[in-house]
């Protein structure tokens, strides 16, 4: 098993990109039969306020299906039989507090103040062959709270379904869905998206996803 996710330590800020060509290079020498991957929280942002984040991280929830496109391709070259995709974390925020709290109701209120100042800080240093109107989805869509998880979800759930019907894909994928298991009550006040009092569920949901696949239980 090979797990593909973001740093477990540190914060994020205009100048941390994410470059997965290493992993990549390391999960094709390693030959897995299953990757895990898990990114969705890395790409959520409240621009310009506590959780700013570099352009190309915007660029790569812009194109968020290119990147999960090429979890298919390295997965296949790698000879995995099984592609596990993880939902975006629940975010609860009646868990925020200070600078989360006012960031959340001002996007979560699509205040034009701050979705203006999001576009322009990302505009800034965005490749010229982003569109504006991508960007104003970022900035409205991609924010760091349940409406932003929800929606990358959707994404997801929508690629994952296109590829299992595509006769010419070569790795088996399954969404792990624990967003839908996560509460409130789960998470630290001041954090609202780590669930690690729920690690054991949210395995087991994990071994049901493999005992019931044929390709790597049979």
């Amino acid at each position: 098993v090979r797990f593909i996710s973001g740093p477990t330590t540190g914060t994020l800020s205009v100048d941390v990109c994410f470059n997965f060509t290493d992993h990549f290079v390391s999960i094709k020498k390693l030959q897995p039969d299953i990757i895990i991957a898990n990114m969705g929280l890395w790409f959520l942002h409240f621009q310009t306020s506590r959780r700013t984040v570099g352009s190309c991280i915007a660029e790569t929830w812009i194109n968020y299906e290119e990147w999960l496109e090429s979890l298919v391709t390295v997965a296949e070259e790698s000879g995995a039989k099984v592609l596990v995709l993880k939902t975006t974390n629940f975010i609860c925020a009646e868990k925020y507090v200070g600078a989360f709290a006012t960031a959340n109701i001002l996007y979560s209120n699509h205040d034009n103040v701050i979705l203006r100042a999001c576009s322009d800080n990302i505009r800034a240093n965005a490749s010229d062959t982003t569109a504006d109107i991508d960007i104003a989805n970022y900035c409205m869509n991609g924010t760091f709270n349940d409406a932003g998880s929800g929606y990358l979800n959707e994404r997801l759930y929508r690629f994952v379904d296109k590829k299992q019907h595509d006769s010419k894909c070569r790795v088996k994928l399954h969404v792990l869905n624990d967003h839908d298991i996560q509460s409130c009550k789960y998470t630290p006040l001041g954090n609202a998206r780590h669930y690690h009092e729920m690690n054991l569920a949210r395995i087991r949901i994990l071994g049901n996803i493999m005992t019931c696949d044929e390709t790597v239980s049979g």
